[in-house]
């Protein structure tokens, strides 16, 4: 393109292959050596050098491609190097008219020397390995390889002199425009079943024709329409909203029926936002929630720190946001908390955490809603997890109290809708779409808008889609870029045979984009295919992208789908690792997510980090979806330091005896003493929870044994600070005191700030134990202090109140309600 200089374009090389999905062909003479036993050598090689011929004629003519000469045979594929839809028909094509391009040489030879010459063809279709051979870049060679392959031979080797065998994939992908009669099946050595084997005896018809695509309109959906002009009305007369959830295929027009509903929000003065829930590359603030969050606060995809911060102080100067509810949308916003926003968040446990992130939402709704009303589109609820399914629920609850209406899109299949979510969703109307194909009529209506609805190819072209309006305008896009002749059976065969069109660099570009995700940076993208003038300009008025803020979204998850399936497992690895390196100092949960998709070794300590950076930003959730993903990848042997981080989290989300049980298998894990004596104080910090203090002491005296045999100060101090609870517990105060102090000397020891925290608030609480209250009220008051300069707002919370507990006894009545108003 345009956009790329001299030395960009230098840096693109031909593909090293691509998967696609082809009809593969065998085709030789039969009997070839009885046939020229009595002719000279340069009849023979006439003879048979004249078939061959025919037959690559017959392959070329059809849009195929010959691979190889094999003595007096050949191999060729359909659907390969340029994508089509119809390659099994085009293979049909082929075979019908090279076996009677050789019989009318074999009658006319007959005649001059007496030569009875047939031929034998085979066909199977399927995916397989495309690559590109030879050295003239000028007249390139292509070869295949794959399971397909084979059986396509076999069928050759099967069938008789003058006939045509074809696999059951290739009947079907034919359709209804061959005749064929089925045989026997037949065992293929490999192959664990009988294949299933049919005659090919003619094709039926095929008519082509080409059209240029003007635009797509919305059609059919009248009733849905009409619907939502009632619940746009409703809602603005009675001040209360409705959700709606449109269900379908892929395809089905689920995103079309949405803009159009958007459209006329607009028309009647609602505010519409939008988010999208993806499957992959959800980079930071991308996510549903967050991205939704942006478009309530009119912040765009990719915008910087400082453009969110101005319009979270708009917002608030606005009274769209209270203060209170500011350091849930720093989070919310990926925005780095000031200190003493830090310290409060801290204070927090996690379930009052989500719940503040979720009020803080609600609320800024509802206070938009009073201003102007509100339409919230979230797309492809399909791919949501438990975390946006549950913030989703209390914003489906919140529409019965506000002028906003919330429309989800979802595919039929993995609908996570279920009575679960509208428990909690509570008494929230809810209305359901379930879209159904075009209307045969409503088809006609969406080409005629392109083509003429009465041509032959126009009606193949609604046959072929079968009412799924995508696929429809798919259709009708590739026959506008000049490829008449195809006829597309498939989605992925469709995309494919669209991206053939393209430039080489152009393409290129699309399959490196397919493997960032539905939604991407364009940075991002040119450092994958190592072009930094790089523009989408072409790929957006083609069609397959288009921008959204800074970044760019795949116009359909289906094209972003069909264009990943294309590459060959090397280049998606390299392209994932690559795209790892991008965001390592960038996002460490899509570094950890590209290696996880790259098979790297080093995914599971990336997705270890990533957790940990979750879990340091209060997202214990997150943090725990993502050590479970590390789990998954990592091999028994090495994931140590994951189960200690899962057994951490759920302990902190209150999943107690889970947390237990992942430092059991922590243990188990251990390679050594020190990862042995770490996981059985895991277990004991859960075991102090459940009361369990039998099994606890006897689980810190297998860890004290190992910390001080390789002088583990951090967990020694651990280790007494627990053991000093049970001495509280079982009112040994001297115990518990002689405990107290020891893990503070230990936790001084470790340097660990929190440690040593903890250590002084035991120590408060060992001397409160013992009545001495003014020792006491002194170690919390220390506490607190040092507490405070490091953030720890969990541990203030908790010795404020203890420590207005004693000023209580003292009857000090503005020191008490000073530490527990602070400590709340």
């Amino acid at each position: 393109p345009s956009s790329l200089s001299e030395k960009d374009t230098a840096t693109w090389s031909r593909t090293p292959g691509e998967r696609k999905p082809v009809t593969m062909m065998f085709a030789d003479v039969v009997g070839s050596t009885n046939l020229t036993e009595k002719m000279d050598a340069e009849e023979a090689h006439e003879l048979l050098y004249r078939a061959t011929q025919l037959m690559c004629e017959a392959v070329e003519q059809n849009q195929g491609t010959v691979c190889r000469f094999m003595g007096d045979g050949i191999m060729a594929m359909f659907g390969a190097p340029i994508a089509s839809e119809r390659h099994a028909l085009e293979a049909c094509w082929a075979a019908i008219d090279m076996q009677a391009a050789v019989s009318a040489y074999s009658d006319q030879m007959e005649s001059t020397r007496g030569a009875g010459l047939q031929i034998r063809v085979g066909l199977n279709s399927g995916e397989v390995v495309v690559l590109e051979v030879g050295d003239n870049p000028e007249k390139p060679e292509f070869d295949a390889s794959g399971p397909t392959v084979p059986l396509a031979a076999r069928m050759e080797q099967s069938a008789e002199a003058g006939t045509i065998l074809i696999t059951e994939e290739t009947r079907i992908l034919a359709g209804e425009f061959i005749d064929s009669t089925e045989l026997p099946a037949i065992n293929v050595k490999g192959v664990s079943h009988p294949i299933a084997v049919y005659q090919l005896q003619a094709i039926k018809s095929a008519n082509e024709s080409s059209a240029s695509v003007t635009r797509q309109p919305i059609v059919g959906r009248k009733s849905e329409l009409v619907q939502f002009r009632g619940l746009l009305h409703s809602c603005l007369e009675s001040g209360y909203g409705q959700n709606i959830f449109v269900r379908g295929e892929a395809g089905i027009g689920k995103t079309r029926l949405v803009e159009e509903m958007t459209n006329l929000a607009l028309e009647v003065k609602f505010a519409c936002h939008k988010a999208l829930v993806l499957d992959f590359g959800a980079g930071k603030g991308q996510e549903a929630i967050p991205s939704l969050v942006r478009s309530l606060l009119d912040i765009t995809q990719g915008s910087s720190k400082r453009d969110r911060e101005l319009a979270l102080e708009r917002a608030e100067q606005e009274g769209n946001v209270t203060p209170d509810n500011r350091v849930f949308l720093n989070d919310l916003l990926d925005l780095k908390q000031p200190l003493e926003l830090r310290t409060l968040y801290d204070a927090m446990d996690p379930q009052a955490r989500k719940e503040g992130k979720r009020a803080a939402l609600i609320e800024m709704l509802k206070s938009l809603a009073l201003r102007r009303p509100v339409l919230i589109v979230v797309e492809d609820l399909h791919w949501a997890d438990d975390i946006t399914l549950d913030y989703l629920a209390r914003l489906a609850a919140t529409v019965t109290e506000c002028k906003a209406l919330i429309v989800f899109t979802t595919r039929a299949e993995g609908d996570p809708i279920d009575s679960s979510w509208r428990a909690r969703a509570g008494e929230a109307p809810i209305v359901t779409w379930d879209l159904s194909p075009l209307r045969k009529e409503e088809a006609v209506k969406l080409v005629a808008e392109y083509i003429d609805a009465s041509d032959s190819l126009a009606k193949r072209c609604i046959e072929r889609a079968a009412g799924n309006p995508l696929f429809l305008k798919q259709l009708i896009l590739n026959v506008g870029k000049g490829t008449s002749e195809s006829v597309p059976d498939s989605i992925k065969s469709l995309v494919l045979s669209r991206m053939d069109q393209l430039p080489n660099e152009e393409k290129l570009a699309l399959q490196a984009a397919s493997v960032l995700g539905q939604r991407f940076e364009l940075d991002s993208l040119r450092f994958l295919i190592d072009a930094p003038a790089y523009e989408c300009q072409e790929l957006v008025e083609r069609h397959f992208l288009r921008p959204e803020g800074s970044l760019y979204l795949f116009a359909h998850a289906l094209i972003q789908e069909g264009a990943y399936s294309s590459l060959l497992n090397q280049q998606r690895i390299e392209w994932h690792r690559q795209a790892a390196n991008w965001y390592a100092e960038r996002d460490l949960t899509l570094q950890a997510e590209h290696l996880g998709h790259a098979g790297d070794a080093f995914a599971p300590s990336a997705y270890c980090r990533a957790a940990e950076e979750q879990y340091a930003h209060f997202r214990p959730e997150r943090a725990l979806h993502l050590v479970r993903a590390g789990l998954d990848l990592a091999p028994d042997s090495d994931n140590f330091e994951l189960k200690c981080l899962e057994g951490e989290l759920l302990r902190v989300l209150g999943s107690t005896l889970e947390s237990i049980a992942a430092y059991r298998n922590a243990s188990k894990a251990a390679i050594n003493d020190i990862e042995h004596c770490r996981a059985l104080v895991g277990v004991s910090e859960g075991l102090e929870l459940t009361e369990e203090h039998e099994q606890l002491i006897k689980e810190l005296a297998k860890a004290e044994a190992l910390a001080k045999n390789h002088s583990l100060s951090h967990e020694m101090a651990n280790i007494l600070k627990l053991r000093a609870g049970v001495h509280f517990f079982k009112s040994d105060k001297d115990a518990c005191l002689e405990a107290s102090n020891s893990a503070l000397k230990y936790a001084h020891d470790s340097g660990s700030t929190e440690m040593i925290a903890r250590a002084l608030s035991g120590l408060a609480d060992a001397e409160y134990n013992r009545g001495h209250f003014d020792a006491a009220y002194r170690y919390y008051d220390q506490c607190i202090e040092f507490a405070r300069e490091h953030g720890l707002g969990r541990v203030i919370a908790a010795n404020l109140s203890m420590r207005g507990f004693i000023s209580h006894f003292r009857n000090d009545v503005d020191s008490t309600k000073s530490d527990y108003y602070e400590a709340v």
